[in-house]
């Protein structure tokens, strides 16, 4: 097997040296090479391989698999997205002097070093590093793009979750939980839960900085106003997002300001921004529906924003991408998919479904059971009776009042809501390419 590795730093000829020890115990595996944006990349001896060439190569070069040799967890998820969207297989690789349980389960492209230990039970997620020396004691739960520093060591039953940050020699006390991107400093001593985008140093751990998630967002209209003053509004209570500013492909609006935030340039110069995160703040559902796969195909990471004064019952599952304003009420047991709107003051029913990429418009009242299908719209201070379903791609006029099923892609309008007309299957637009 012919392994290509992305990225050229220290990381990766570590990753470089654990194929090696491979192929000595034996196995028929080799080094292709390194792609890496640096042309001075592995120019002072030793090395165990040689560039091949800038990343962008990752477009046409043909391998077996390939791993990202990059520590960076936020640059590492990018990458990684970018090479499965190529259609390129990527490779899990543990050292042959790591020990792995039978039991334990290992994702796509996640590494694990010498020395380091896997007890039974515990899932690792996808392109995850377990650095030198780390355990991973039983039935824990890494998801995916974590770093594992060298010598840390995890009680059983831990969670960590996506994107988060381990320091050399950081402990974790057993049924601990650690948010979201969070970093745990060097030697740290964790003893609670730590939540979502902090960092925590010491023994025991204390947060001692929010770390604002760099949001980007895509869009300058009416609807981005609004999610840019729910975004305003989570700040007042708690430091939780920096906007970057907006893209816009409104060539008029190029480096002015949009509501006092700068407007940077066209969609497709996402890349050239530092950020952590995108929130589509485009309301048409099939063009906020195009953005959003193509972002997330990108390797973009999409927020959820719930204003302050929206009221989500505990049991409440909401998608990546959603966003829910001022007034919104969701009760018990209401699943809300990626991508959708809960615009201002809509009430939502218990036990009920909202699909990606539906709109919820202002002021609609949705009954409990109520199911409504991708890409849906429901139209400003509408009702929806109990246990009705409204199809994919349907749309309800404002001021409807639904006592029937709807079809998918059916236009109903009165009280009660009666046909206007069916609408052929959704347009075919052709997809965003971000990738000009």
């Amino acid at each position: 097997m012919k392994v290509l590795i992305v990225g050229a730093g220290g990381h990766a000829q570590v990753i470089a040296d654990l194929i090696i020890q491979r192929r000595l115990f034996g196995e028929e595996i080799e080094l292709l090479g390194f792609l890496d944006d640096n042309p001075d990349a592995l120019s002072d001896p030793p090395a165990l391989s040689r560039r091949i060439g800038s990343i962008e190569l990752l477009d046409s070069i043909v391998c077996d698999g390939v791993v990202i040799g990059i520590g960076d967890n936020q640059t590492r998820e990018r990458l990684f997205a970018k090479a499965k969207s190529l259609g390129h297989k990527t490779v899990s690789l543990i050292h042959p002097q790591a020990i792995v349980s039978s039991s334990a389960r290992i994702g796509e492209g996640t590494v694990i070093f010498g020395g380091a230990v896997v007890n039974m039970g515990s899932v690792i997620g996808e392109n995850v590093i377990i650095n030198t020396g780390a355990t991973i004691d039983h039935h824990n739960h890494i998801a995916s793009h974590v770093h594992i520093g060298p010598g840390v060591h995890l009680g059983g039953t831990v969670v960590v979750h996506e994107g988060a940050f381990l320091g050399i020699g950081a402990a974790v006390l057993p049924n601990i939980m650690i948010g979201e991107w969070s970093v745990v400093g060097a030697g740290g001593v964790v003893t609670r839960d730590l939540p979502d985008h902090v960092t925590a140093i010491g023994m025991p751990a204390k947060v001692i900085k929010k770390i604002p998630i760099r949001v980007l967002i895509m869009g300058a209209g009416g609807h981005s106003k609004v999610v840019i003053n729910t975004i305003l509004a989570c700040n007042k209570t708690a430091n939780a997002f920096s906007i970057v500013g907006i893209l816009d492909d409104n060539l008029y609006l190029h480096n002015k300001t949009f509501i006092g935030i700068p407007v940077l340039g066209g969609i497709t110069r996402f890349r050239e921004f530092e950020h952590d995160a995108v929130v589509v703040g485009i309301g048409d559902n099939l063009t906020r529906q195009k953005y959003y796969l193509e972002l997330k195909e990108q390797g973009e990471h999409m927020i959820t924003v719930v204003h302050p004064r929206a009221t989500l019952a505990a049991d409440v599952v909401v998608g990546d991408g959603t966003v829910i304003f001022a007034g919104v009420v969701v009760n018990s047991g209401a699943r809300i998919g990626s991508n959708v709107i809960l615009n201002t003051a809509c009430t939502v029913g218990h036990d009920l479904i909202v699909s990606t990429h539906a709109q919820i418009g202002p002021g609609v009242n949705l009954g409990g059971g109520v199911t409504v299908g991708e890409g849906a719209f429901v139209g400003i201070g509408s009702t929806v009776i109990q246990n009705k379903t409204i199809g994919n791609w349907a749309i309800v006029g404002a001021g409807a009042a639904v006592i029937r099923d709807v079809p998918a892609f059916e236009t109903v309008v009165g009280v009660p809501a009666r046909p206007l007309h069916k609408r052929p299957m959704k347009d075919k637009l052709d997809t965003p390419n971000l990738n000009k």
